[in-house]
């Protein structure tokens, strides 16, 4: 049989002798999971393989003979549902699990036929469909039926500023900040579009509630929807994004000496944004402004183009000089917001010496 985990160039693989052993050579210190499989026998998982120094680590791997769990999957009207993923999971200590994953085929059919024997969780994975969960599925099911909810469908257009489809172009859903007029992107549900004849797009809403769309392409500024309410099952269409220019942001970067500096990173944010931990840990930032970067050429000149109206911070930052934020910088649609110039202090100095062994 083989010993592996998967196909990844991050994984080691081995396959085991005539007499069942195996070897992986040269591992790196660090914390592993193995998994091991062979055809007629169920899949398992050691956890907390800990590798440290040079010392040899053994361990015996059991596979039991496998069993098979199988059934359909269907939407909610009776409606197979083909290339939906199926996921078993079943734990028998902290060190040793089994998971297994299929695709249902054009009928909505899976069969797990590598399962040791024992009770598992079923998940239910299918695009447009809410997640669902199958508890205590004991092997040799061979006729589960699992039913999945639609979730709510988000149908429209994406126009430039003339009313003509644009064609290829990237769309988000974003949720309302409560208390505030803001609203934060839902990366999770990109999905981008490619020559469509009359920009029409379709989303699906990963819960019920208020939503906006926002649309983006390579010529315009990310655009957004009127803010729109969807429930459960509902399709809601006539959802239009009408792309803008957006607006322009100009500026100048220089020395002490008022000499332009080139090369310097400058970067747009939302006005209130902080670059420390807690914000870069969030998947978004609760604002439309728009996150771009750019560098300053050699006279130290620097522009933003396509940005969305919002209220900006800028913060310029060279490895010879200290890092410098303008904040309060408003944008509007259409508009070229000219900055002062934008003055660098010198930066620190660090200085000591290298010595040797001997001192």
């Amino acid at each position: 049989g083989a010993i592996s985990d998967d196909d990844s160039p991050d994984t080691l693989s081995s396959t085991s002798s005539a007499d069942g052993s195996y070897e992986f050579a040269s591992v790196d210190n660090g914390n592993y999971s193995m998994t091991a499989q062979a055809k007629g026998y169920g899949r398992k998982t050691i956890q907390q393989m800990n590798v440290t120094g040079q010392a040899s680590v053994e361990r015996d791997v059991v596979l039991n003979v496998a069993y098979m769990i199988g059934g359909t999957v269907t939407s909610e009207a009776g409606r197979p549902l083909a290339k939906a993923t199926v996921q078993a999971f079943s734990m028998t200590n902290r060190a040793e699990t089994t998971r297994s994953s299929v695709e249902t085929n054009e009928v909505g059919e899976f069969l797990f036929d590598d399962v040791s024997a024992g009770v598992y969780t079923l998940m239910f994975i299918a695009e447009g469909y809410r997640n669902e969960r199958e508890p205590r599925v004991e092997t040799g099911e061979m006729a589960l039926h699992k039913s999945m909810t639609p979730l709510p469908q988000v149908r429209g257009r994406v126009v430039d500023a003339l009313g003509e489809p644009v064609s290829d172009f990237t769309v988000l859903l974003r949720n309302p900040v409560q208390g505030t007029e803001t609203t934060m992107a839902m990366p999770d549900t990109a999905k981008k579009v490619r020559g469509s004849k009359d920009g029409a797009f379709t989303l699906s809403c990963p819960m019920h509630g208020t939503f906006v769309v926002e649309a983006k392409d390579k010529k315009h500024a990310p655009s957004f929807s009127e803010p729109f309410q969807i429930v459960y099952g509902q399709e809601l269409t006539g959802v239009v994004v009408q792309l803008s220019e957006g607006g322009i942001l100009r500026g100048r970067v220089v020395d002490a000496k008022g000499q332009g500096i080139g090369g310097a990173r400058v970067k747009s944010h939302d006005t209130e944004y902080s670059d420390d931990p807690f914000w870069r840990s969030l998947p978004a930032f609760p604002s439309q402004a728009t996150v771009k970067e750019v560098r300053t050429n050699a006279s130290g000149d620097f522009e933003f183009s396509g940005l969305s109206a919002a209220t900006y911070q800028i913060d310029v930052r060279h490895a010879r000089f200290a890092q410098t934020i303008k904040t309060g910088i408003v944008v509007v649609d259409g508009d070229m917001v000219e900055l002062p110039e934008i003055q660098l202090a010198a930066g620190a100095t660090i200085s000591g010496t290298v010595h040797g062994p001997s001192g």
